[in-house]
């Protein structure tokens, strides 16, 4: 079971560059790792580039195949050392990163494929939003933690 959701930063100029996460999405997994792991611009920057990702890991750099992965778990459990981005593994289709005009598009978009939490990084900082729970809007990454 997957549970999806889309990361991006916010730019000064208002619009997000964001990729596509396809699993363990949730606050407890995807929203502690970037708390804990991407903390400067630099960082989630290079986490953009990657493009589409399957498994977020402990530092944005890619997994050479889905086998480098799977001893990198074995031996490391999770959060995984790198990051699995999906076009690692000979996706000609992998999404790379997009760019939104403001919150509400990039809100949309992660609607359009069926994302169940958004991420932002904006002034060194991480919030989420559960779009499963139409009562709540951006909250503190650490607040969702403790709830997830």
């Amino acid at each position: 079971m997957t549970t999806r959701s889309l990361i991006g930063m916010q730019h000064g100029d208002g619009s997000i560059t964001a990729i596509y996460c396809q699993c363990d999405g949730y606050p407890s997994y995807n929203g502690k790792v970037l708390r804990d792991h991407y903390t400067d611009t630099t960082q989630v920057e290079a986490l953009m580039a990657l493009g589409e990702i399957d498994v977020l890991g402990q530092t944005p750099a890619a997994f050479m195949d889905d086998a480098e992965k799977r001893r990198d778990i074995d031996k490391n459990g999770y959060p995984p050392s790198k990051t699995a981005a999906a076009s690692t593994y000979g996706k000609n289709d992998a999404m790379q990163a997009a760019v939104y005009v403001d919150r509400d598009a990039f809100v949309e978009a992660a609607r359009g494929m069926w994302a169940e939490y958004v991420y932002l990084f904006v002034n060194d900082a991480w919030s989420v939003r559960d779009l499963y729970d139409e009562n709540t809007g951006w909250a503190p990454i650490d607040d969702s933690i403790s709830k997830d």
